[in-house]
């Protein structure tokens, strides 16, 4: 917020905020209006302590809510084929009806307490919310802006170099880039994108977006900053089908490492009860995340977390001689799992039962945790044998890439070890062998010794609402969207986002 909002009406340190949100709204509400009505009435009663924008969704609607000062809020209820970015700019601006409450809900002084104080804006004779307690162009960084512009080229509403924006230079010592962009005045928090029918490869790969097809913005060859940077940690991409029950609806991609190097795997999360071994436990230690050497410490045995961990790292450090090749595989692998989990969805909205359809969630996770774990594991063994080797003459290749088709050599086997009538139990992970040479990927062997087998999750999401990945726009008329896909910070529940960035995308499928 502005400095004339924050005196008006300043944050309270006993207010609810970003960290509470989740647990509060999703042990209140059925729904996704309920979870902004209650939220709202929590700050109008004590307040926030912090101005975020976050994402309420159930699997019939999606809200946009942003705590605006210290009691005055807003939330909007988003549409379709509209979608929005926002990579931590707090004053992007909307039009909305304020008089609309079906879709939008809002604090009752938001207009008068800024009126009263002498800080209102309007706009063609209308409140302008964003105007009112946004914070100037002046205030949002370069880096913040190259995000955006990134990703509006990424969906196809380009903004235009020396219309929209200008290049500029951060000339600073502990500048994070030293190229940025700067726009000529506020853009906006919603946008139409230039086709309709995203795929879900393409919302996956969106969060990695680096800008490469944005000139003089490419983080790989101009010095920028990006929307697929190393300092993220892991993503999620929630993909969600109107009109099934919300038990099946929500498909949660999940990307364990940073998006620019790393691949998402499938879950039913409304559902699975159980957690693949070759995630590491709360036993395992961190020190590797200090490990400076990623070529010749490696990681904890079988932790697809610190596998991916590891690729990303080795490809950021070495983005000529690793990245190229290496992103080229993983977005084969990717496109196997997204196929084969057609497969395996149909079979799941064949099956009525919850227990059928929890049976088939845990053992498709299981399944898909472990195809891409031997895959990546094979690959960041060749990746370190290339690095030892020293010969880097010849960029690196995958042994399982065939480069004529940019698809895997060897197929998974996700679907089949999902779907077999025998139980699949990835509960003896291997520990795969040390290639000979790059050339020739191993295959890993089974322990001597069989790990514990994992129990129940702590922690599993709620089967009445879905987390969503949607873009959306504000409230137009039409039929209800088909697919909805976020990326963000996800907490599970009725769907509750906190989001420091994220992509919104909300499809009617006609």
């Amino acid at each position: 917020m502005n400095a004339d909002a924050e005196t008006a009406d300043p944050l309270t340190k006993t207010g609810i905020g970003e960290y509470n949100y989740a647990s509060v709204i999703l042990g209140e509400s059925a729904t996704a209006r309920e979870g902004v009505e209650l939220l709202g009435s929590l700050i109008d009663e004590q307040g926030v302590c912090s101005n975020d924008q976050i994402i309420i969704a159930d699997n019939n609607e999606t809200w946009l809510f942003a705590a605006l000062s210290g009691h005055q809020w807003i939330g909007m209820k988003l549409a379709d084929d509209v979608a929005s970015i926002n990579p931590n700019i707090g004053n992007l601006n909307y039009d909305v009806d304020l008089n609309d409450p079906e879709n939008c809900l809002h604090s009752e002084g938001i207009e008068s307490m800024p009126k009263e104080k002498g800080f209102a804006e309007y706009t063609d004779g209308k409140f302008d919310v964003a105007a009112t307690y946004g914070e100037t162009i002046q205030n949002s960084g370069m880096h913040q802006w190259t995000r955006y512009v990134q990703g509006r080229n990424y969906f196809g509403n380009e903004l235009q170099e020396g219309t929209d924006y200008e290049i500029v230079k951060d000339e600073r010592e502990e500048a994070r880039a030293t190229t940025g962009a700067l726009v000529h005045e506020m853009q906006p928090l919603f946008f139409q994108p230039g086709k309709k029918d995203w795929t879900t490869f393409e919302m996956i790969r969106s969060l990695g977006n680096r800008g490469e097809n944005t000139p003089g913005l490419n983080a790989n060859t101009d010095g920028a900053y990006a929307i697929g940077t190393e300092r993220n940690t892991e993503i999620h991409v929630f993909q969600v089908r109107n009109g099934l029950d919300p038990q099946v609806a929500t498909i949660q991609w999940e990307m364990l490492s940073r998006a620019a190097y790393s691949v998402a795997i499938p879950f039913y999360s409304a559902l699975i009860t159980e957690v693949s071994p070759y995630f590491s436990d709360q036993t395992v230690s961190f020190d590797h995340c200090k490990e400076t050497d990623i070529v010749n410490n490696e990681e904890p045995e079988n932790s697809i977390n610190y596998v991916l961990m590891d690729i990303s790292s080795l490809c950021f450090e070495n983005p000529d001689t690793l990245g190229i090749s290496v992103r080229s595989y993983l977005d084969a692998l990717q496109n196997e799992l997204i196929e084969q989990n057609k497969e395996v969805d149909a079979a799941m909205l064949a099956e009525t039962t919850t227990e059928g359809r929890t049976a088939l969630a845990n053992k498709a996770g299981k399944a898909a945790t472990e195809n891409t774990y031997v895959k990546c594991k094979a690959l960041l063994q060749e990746m370190r044998a290339y690095q030892k080797a020293g010969n880097f003459d010849e960029p690196f290749t995958p042994s399982d890439l065939n480069t004529e088709t940019n698809g895997l050599k060897v197929s998974i086997t996700y679907a089949k070890d999902a779907l077999a009538t025998d139980p699949v139990t990835p509960d003896q992970p291997g520990t795969p062998e040390q290639p000979g040479t790059p050339e020739q990927p191993a295959k890993p062997e089974q322990p001597t010794t069989k790990p514990e087998k994992p129990g129940k999750s702590d922690t599993t999401t709620t089967v009445t609402t879905n987390k969503t990945n949607t873009k959306g726009g504000l409230p137009t008329t039409g039929d209800r969207f088909d697919g909805r896909m976020v990326a963000a910070f996800a907490i599970a529940g009725v769907a509750v986002i906190s989001a420091g960035g994220y992509f919104l995308y909300r499809r009617n499928k006609e």
